[in-house]
C-alpha cells in the first residue's frame, strides 16, 4: 500500500527546516489513529502529522505508515512510543506481580484473543500500567522500531500550567474522535477518562458528571484545552459557552503536550 492512499489529515509544521533539525521523534497511538512528532533538543515540538481512521488500524495501512513516512525516515531514534488506551489498569508499585496483572487486567476489562497486554512502569517507577495492544501493532513496533519503548499515554504529565486559582479542573486533550479527561481538585488526581465521543456535547456531559459528584458547578471548573486532529479553538469556544473558565493549553505556534511529553521519562 502506497503512502498516497493514507495521507495525514493534521499537519502542524511552524518551520519549514523542522525536518533537518530534529533530534527525536515520538509515536502517540490510539485505537483509530497515531500521531509521530518530532522534536528539537530541548523537547520542542517542530513538527508533527496526524492520521485517523474509521476503525482500528489494518496491518496494512499501519505498515505503509511506518515504512513510508518522512518523519520516520531519518537518522532520528525513535525511542518513545505512547499507547492511549481506555482498558488501562492502574497498578502501585507495592502491589504490583508481572505474572499476575494480565489476570487482573481481563478480570476487569475484555482483551481480545489477538491482544497483547502490555505492563510498563509509570510516574516514576511508582506505578505500572497494564494495558492491551493489537498483537499486529505490537509485532510492527518490534519489527520496525526496535530500540522503541512502550508506555502508556496519560494527560495528568502533560497538563497545561493552569493560568487561574479555580479549584476544580478538567484537562481535556483531543486525539480526533477520543478525548481524555482528567479531572483534579487542587491539583490533586481524581479520576481520568478516555472515550470515543460524537459531538462535543459528549465530552460537556462528562465533565458536568465528574464535577456535579465533587459538588461543583460550571462557575468553580476550569476547563484546560489541547490536542491534535480537531478544531481546538472552535471546540474550545463551544466548551466555554457552558464553561466561562476555558483555556487553550497551546497556541497557534506551540504544542506543549506533545512537547511535555517528548520530555517524559520512558
Amino acid at each position: 500500500m502506497k503512502l498516497d492512499m493514507v495521507s495525514p489529515q493534521w499537519t502542524y509544521s511552524p518551520d519549514a527546516e523542522a525536518l533537518t533539525g530534529m533530534s527525536t521523534v515520538q509515536l502517540l497511538i490510539w485505537p483509530q489513529g497515531i500521531c509521530i512528532s518530532g522534536h528539537g533538543e530541548d523537547g520542542t515540538t517542530m513538527i508533527a502529522r496526524a492520521f485517523s481512521f474509521e476503525q482500528r488500524m489494518a496491518g496494512e495501512i499501519m505498515n505503509a505508515i511506518f515504512m513510508n513516512e518522512p518523519l520516520l525516515a531519518g537518522p532520528q531514534p525513535i525511542n518513545k512510543i505512547w499507547i492511549a488506551e481506555s482498558r488501562t489498569l492502574l497498578v502501585p508499585q507495592a502491589l504490583y506481580d508481572e505474572a499476575m496483572a494480565p489476570g487482573w487486567l481481563s478480570a476487569v476489562h475484555y482483551i481480545e484473543a489477538d491482544e497483547h497486554i502490555q505492563c510498563t512502569e509509570t510516574e516514576g517507577g511508582s506505578i505500572y500500567a497494564v494495558f492491551p495492544v493489537k498483537q499486529n501493532l505490537y509485532m510492527a513496533l518490534q519489527q520496525f522500531f526496535p530500540e522503541g519503548r512502550i508506555g502508556t499515554f496519560s494527560n495528568r504529565v502533560v497538563n497545561c500550567e493552569r493560568k487561574t486559582d479555580m479549584p476544580f479542573a478538567a484537562d481535556v486533550i483531543i486525539l480526533g474522535n477520543m478525548a481524555m479527561l482528567s479531572f483534579e481538585q487542587h491539583n490533586n488526581l481524581l479520576a481520568q477518562q478516555f472515550f470515543a465521543y460524537e459531538k462535543i456535547e459528549d465530552i460537556i456531559y462528562r465533565i458536568a458528571e465528574v464535577a456535579a459528584a465533587y459538588r461543583y458547578g460550571m462557575a468553580d471548573t476550569a476547563v484546560m484545552l489541547s490536542g491534535v486532529l480537531g478544531d481546538i479553538p472552535g471546540i474550545s469556544r463551544e466548551i466555554s459557552a457552558f464553561y466561562p473558565g476555558t483555556q487553550l493549553c497551546d497556541s497557534t505556534s506551540t504544542l506543549n503536550f506533545l512537547t511535555k511529553l517528548s520530555l517524559c521519562a520512558l
